[in-house]
């Protein structure tokens, strides 16, 4: 899961598929999320709700 931000903090709208709220939008594509990225938009990778939990199966 990534976070894209706009420079534009106060946009709402959909880029690329993306349906940004006050410049904010979260995408699972990674490709997108790269491409927004060298288009100057801000990218942070976000763990998503099952990393970093432990499979409980099996102890």
């Amino acid at each position: 899961m990534f976070q894209v931000k706009v420079p534009n903090k106060n946009f709402s709208g959909v880029r690329f598929g993306l349906k940004f709220n006050k410049g904010v939008a979260e995408t699972d594509n990674e490709k997108i999320a790269m491409h927004l990225k060298s288009l100057g938009y801000s990218v942070k990778k976000l763990k998503s709700k099952n990393e970093g939990k432990e499979n409980k199966e099996g102890k």
